[in-house]
C-alpha cells in the first residue's frame, strides 16, 4: 500500500491567483490554503527531453503558451529509479522539466524580493517537485519560492564515451531553470541577483557543485546545502565501467545511442542495478549515477574548487541513523562483531585508527549496553559521511576569500515529518533515528502544521515555530545579503575560519551560536583522500523490523553517485607480497614499498636468506607450479605484486615460457582470490601487442599506441601476457570488488642502457621496440602505486608504463615515416614525444615517469 500522496491534494483549483506573464505567456496560479502566497505549478522551462534530447543537454522552452497555462495542476515528476518503495509515487513521465513557483500575494514586478531555489534529494534516482514536504506555501511570505524538476539515474547522469555522451544532464538541467529565473522571475516580484540555491543529500551536493562552476555568480548569489554540501564528483574516465555495464545491462552495444535512446523507461528500470547492502556496507565508489569531471559543464573537481558565493554548509547530528538502522534492522541492535565488521571492510588499514576514536565503551551506558555499537556506528557515519565533508566545503570557501557559516541541526521533530513515520513506528524507533536524515526540511520550508503534509493531524509546538521562523528567516537573509543574519536569530552569525568554528546550533531549546565540535575531523581528514565516503545502496533487505514502512525512507538516502578517490594520500601499513623480489624491478618494487612505509613478503621460487630489509618476510612459493605454496606464502596479506614470470622467450622454449607465464599468472590471481585480497598489480608487457619477440614483420595500425590498441601476439612471451590479461579480466568478475592493475611494461634499464644497446643492435632493439624504454625505478613506482591506489579504477584496468620520450634524437614523426609509413599518425607524437601513450597511468594513478630512484 503506497503511503505516500500526491502533493497538490491540499490545493484547491478553485481559488485562483492572479495571472503572470513570463517569456513564454500567461500563468494562471492558486491560491495557497495555509499562508498569504500564490502558487504558480509545472511551468515548463525546457523542451521535452524525449528521442533526441533524451541524454542530451535540455533545450530551453522557447514556444508560446496555448492560451493561458493553468499553473494549478501537478508537475509531472521524472522518471524514478531504484523500485517502487524507493521513490516518488506514480504517475511519472519523461516529460518532467518543469519548476513550481510561489510568491506573496502582495508581491508584484516591482517588489524586489530575493529568491530561494530549492533542489530535491533523493540519491539522483527519485524525488521531485511535487512531493508535499517540499510545498513552498509557508515558506513564501518573505521570498519568492521556486522549485525545480530535473532528470534521474540514467536520463540525469549516464555518460559514456563510447556514445559520445558526455553526462551531467541533471546539472544542466538545474542550470537551465536557474537561467529561467533570471530571465522571468522579476515577473513574480523577484530579484533575480538575490537568489539562493538551497537544497539537501543529493540536492545539496548538486546545489554544490554548481556553486562551483564559473557561471555561478551569474545565477546565483549564494548557497546552502544541507547534509551533502563539500563532496567532488568524479573523473569522467572513472565512470566509465558503470555506465558500461548499465548499457550492457540493457542490451543495446556501446556506441549505439539510437539504442539507447529507443529503450522504454520500463526497460531503463529493469536494467537499473539494484544493489543489497549487508551487516558490512560498502565503501568505495558508489556504484551509482551521478555528476563526473568532463571538462565542460564539470570542469574542474567541485570539492576542489570550492563555492565561488557565500554558502552555508551544515548536517544533522545523526545523520547517519537512518542508514544504520535501515541496514541492520533484521537483526537489530547490531553486535560487536558487526561494529567489528562495518569498520575494517569500510576502513581497511585505517580501522584500529578508527575503533581507537569510537570505542563501542564511549557511547555505552546502564540503560542503553547493547545499543552501543549502533550509537558508535551512527556516528562514524555521521562523521565520516556528513560533518566532514561539510566542514570541507566550510574550510575550502575560507581559504578562498568566500564568505561561509556552519550549522548543527540538533532537535528532533515532535512531529512525523514524513508518511512513513506517521504509521508502524514506535516512539522507541523515532527515539534511535534521533535527529535524522531529512529531520531539518520541514523547518527551513516552515511546513509546520498538518504533519506529515500534506494532510496529517500532527502540529510543532510554539518553540519548533520560533525555529522555524528563524531558520527560514536566516535562509531568506542570505538570500537577499549574502549573509544569514535575521532579526529573528539570537545574535550575528558568525563566518567560519580556520581559527574559530563557531556556527549555529538547533536545539530543542532553541537556537544559539556556539562552538561546533568538529575535533573528530582531524582523523577524518586524515585519511579522507584515502577512503571513500560510505554509502547505502537502495536495497530490498529494508522489509522488516517493527518499522517495515522506514523501507521508504531511503528515498532520501545520501546520493548514490561515483565518488572519486583522492589519489594525493597512499594507503599506509598495508602488507604487500611481491613475488620475482630477486629480480631487477623486484628489487627496486621492495626499495620502494619499503621506504613508503608498507611490510612486505618476499616471494621467490627458491628459498632466500634475509638481505637485512627492513619490515620484511620471505616465502618460497613456486607460484607456476605449486598453488598451495603460493596461497601460504600469500596469506595474511593486503595486496600482491605479482611480478614472478620468464622474463623473456630468448633462452628457453617456447612450450615452457609460455605455460610458465600462464600458470604464474592464474595461481597468482586464484590465491588473491580464495584469500580475500583485492588489491593486485600484475607485470604483464608492451609485447602483449606483438612487439620486440614477434616471428612476423612488424605492422602498426597508428601511433601513439594507447591501451584500447588491439593484441596481436606472434610469440608465446606475447600470448602469455595476452592470456594472462584475460585471465585478471575474469578474476575480477569471479571475485567481486577485486582490482587488477596489468601493467604493460616496456624494456626496463636506464636510458643510457638503452641508447647504447639501440646503436649496437638498430634493428631488434630500437625498430623492433620502437625506440621506447622504462626506468627500473619508475616501474617500482607504478606497481606500488597500482595497489596503494586500487580505488581509483574499477575491476582490470590495463596501464602502458613507459617513458615519455623516445631514446633518439630523430623526432617520432620521422622514424614513424620512415620505418611505418602504413601507421596512421595521431595527436600526441609531436617532437621525440614516445610512442606510448601513458595518460591514463598518469591521470588514474598519478604516475609520473622518472629517471632517478
Amino acid at each position: 500500500m503506497r503511503l505516500r500522496t500526491t502533493g497538490m491534494a491540499l490545493l484547491a483549483p478553485s481559488a485562483l491567483a492572479q495571472s503572470i506573464t513570463v517569456s513564454n505567456g500567461t500563468v494562471q496560479g492558486g491560491s495557497c490554503p495555509s499562508s498569504a502566497a500564490n502558487y504558480y505549478h509545472a511551468i515548463p522551462f525546457a523542451q521535452p527531453p524525449l528521442g533526441s534530447l533524451r541524454f542530451a543537454a535540455p533545450h530551453p522552452f522557447d514556444q508560446k503558451f496555448n492560451g493561458t497555462l493553468d499553473g494549478t495542476k501537478t508537475a509531472p515528476t521524472c522518471i524514478q529509479f531504484g523500485g517502487d518503495f524507493f521513490t516518488e509515487p506514480q504517475p511519472w513521465s519523461e516529460d518532467c522539466l518543469y519548476l513550481n513557483v510561489w510568491a506573496p500575494k502582495n508581491a508584484s514586478s516591482g517588489s524586489k524580493l530575493p529568491v530561494k531555489v530549492w533542489v530535491y534529494g533523493g540519491s539522483n534516482t527519485a524525488g521531485g517537485i511535487s512531493d508535499p514536504l517540499y510545498d513552498g506555501c509557508n515558506a513564501a511570505t518573505d521570498s519568492i519560492v521556486v522549485s525545480i524538476n530535473y532528470r534521474l539515474g540514467p536520463l540525469g547522469f549516464l555518460a559514456l564515451k563510447d556514445a559520445g555522451l558526455s553526462g551531467n544532464y541533471a546539472v544542466q538541467d538545474l542550470l537551465l531553470g536557474l537561467r529561467w529565473v533570471q530571465d522571468n522571475i522579476e515577473a513574480f516580484g523577484g530579484d533575480h541577483s538575490k537568489v539562493l540555491l538551497f537544497g539537501q543529500s543529493a540536492g545539496a551536493a548538486l546545489s554544490f557543485l554548481i556553486s562551483t562552476l564559473a557561471e555561478a555568480p551569474s545565477l546565483i548569489s549564494a548557497v546552502a546545502a544541507e547534509s551533502g554540501g563539500g563532496r567532488g564528483s568524479a573523473p569522467y574516465a572513472e565512470a566509465q565501467p558503470y555506465f558500461k555495464a548499465f548499457v550492457k545491462n540493457l542490451g543495446c552495444a556501446l556506441d549505439d545511442l539510437d539504442c539507447m535512446r529507443s529503450k522504454s523507461p520500463q526497460e531503463l528500470n529493469a536494467s537499473f542495478p539494484v544493489e543489497l547492502t549487508s551487516a558490512t556496507i560498502p565503501l568505495g565508489y558508489a556504484k551509482g549515477f551521478a555528476s563526473v569531471i568532463d571538462g565542460k559543464v564539470v570542469p574542474e573537481d567541485p570539492a576542489a574548487v570550492g563555492s565561488r558565493v557565500p554558502a552555508i554548509f551544515g548536517s544533522t547530528s545523526n545523520d547517519g541513523s537512518l542508514f544504520i538502522l535501515g541496514a541492520y534492522q533484521n537483526n537489530f541492535p547490531p553486535t560487536q562483531a558487526n561494529y567489528t565488521s562495518l569498520i575494517e571492510s569500510n576502513f581497511g588499514p585505517y580501522a584500529a585508527a578508527v575503533k581507537s576514536y569510537y570505542p563501542i565503551s564511549r557511547f555505552a551506558n546502564d540503560s542503553s549496553a547493547s545499543l552501543a555499537p549502533y550509537f558508535a556506528m551512527t556516528a562514524i557515519w555521521t562523521h565520516a559521511s556528513y560533518t566532514c565533508s561539510a566542514q570541507r566545503g566550510l574550510k575550502r570557501a575560507t581559504a578562498k576569500g568566500v564568505p561561509a557559516y556552519a550549522y548543527v541541526w540538533d532537535t528532533a521533530p515532535s512531529c512525523p515529518w514524513l508518511p512513513e513515520l506517521s504509521s508502524g513506528i514506535s516512539s522507541q524507533i523515532l527515539e534511535l533515528l534521533g535527529v535524522a536524515h531529512t529531520s531539518e526540511i520541514p523547518f527551513v520550508l516552515r511546513n509546520t502544521e498538518h504533519l506529515p503534509p500534506p494532510n496529517g493531524t500532527c502540529s510543532f509546538s510554539a518553540a519548533e515555530k520560533n525555529i522555524s521562523d528563524a531558520v527560514s528567516s536566516a535562509w531568506t537573509a542570505m538570500a537577499r545579503a549574502q549573509s544569514p543574519d535575521s532579526p529573528l536569530l539570537p545574535g550575528v552569525w558568525p563566518t567560519f575560519s580556520s581559527n574559530g568554528t563557531k556556527g549555529l546550533v538547533a536545539t530543542g531549546e532553541g537556537l544559539t551560536f556556539e562552538d561546533i565540535d568538529y575535533s573528530f575531523c582531524k582523523l577524518w581528514d586524515g585519511i579522507s583522500e584515502s577512503i571513500q565516503e560510505p554509502f547505502l545502496t537502495k536495497t530490498s533487505l529494508i522489509r522488516s523490523f517493527p518499522m517495515q514502512t522506514l523501507k521508504a525512507l531511503t528515498r532520501r538516502a545520501p546520493s548514490l553517485r561515483f565518488i572519486r578517490h583522492y589519489t594525493q594520500t597512499p594507503n599506509p601499513n598495508m602488507k604487500i607480497a611481491i613475488t620475482g623480489s630477486r629480480g631487477t624491478v623486484g628489487q627496486y618494487v621492495v626499495k620502494a614499498a619499503v621506504d613508503a612505509g608498507h611490510s612486505i613478503v618476499q616471494v621467490n621460487r627458491t628459498e632466500q636468506e634475509p638481505d637485512g630489509t627492513k619490515n620484511s618476510k620471505y616465502r618460497t612459493a613456486d607460484t607456476a607450479n605449486d598453488y598451495d605454496a603460493t596461497v601460504q606464502a600469500f596469506k595474511g596479506c593486503d595486496a600482491v605484486i605479482h611480478l614472478a614470470a620468464i622474463p623473456d622467450p630468448v633462452d628457453k622454449p617456447d612450450f615452457m615460457v609460455h605455460s610458465n607465464n600462464v600458470e604464474s599468472a592464474f595461481n597468482g590471481f586464484r590465491a588473491c582470490g580464495e584469500l580475500g585480497i583485492k588489491k593486485i598489480c600484475y607485470a604483464s608487457s608492451v609485447n602483449a601487442i606483438g612487439l620486440a619477440y614477434a616471428n612476423q614483420p612488424l605492422k602498426f595500425k597508428y601511433f601513439p599506441i594507447d591501451e584500447e590498441y588491439p593484441p596481436n601476439p606472434t610469440d608465446a612471451y606475447a600470448l602469455a601476457k595476452v592470456e594472462a590479461e584475460t585471465q585478471a579480466k575474469a578474476f575480477v568478475n569471479w571475485f567481486p570488488g577485486t582490482k587488477i592493475a596489468c601493467l604493460r611494461i616496456h624494456e626496463v634499464a636506464p636510458k643510457k642502457d638503452v641508447q647504447k644497446e639501440h646503436e649496437e643492435n638498430w634493428n631488434a632493439a630500437a625498430v623492433g621496440q620502437l625506440w621506447a624504454w622504462v626506468s627500473p625505478a619508475a616501474v617500482a613506482r607504478a606497481c606500488l602505486l597500482s595497489v596503494e591506489k586500487a580505488d581509483a579504477y574499477e575491476g582490470c584496468e590495463v596501464f602502458n608504463i613507459v617513458a615519455p620520450e623516445t631514446t633518439q634524437e630523430t623526432t617520432s614523426a620521422e622514424l614513424a615515416k620512415k620505418y611505418y609509413p602504413e601507421a596512421e599518425i595521431r595527436k600526441g607524437l609531436e617532437g621525440n614525444k614516445g610512442f606510448w601513450t601513458i595518460e591514463k597511468a598518469e591521470r588514474i594513478l598519478g604516475w609520473k615517469h622518472e629517471e632517478k630512484e
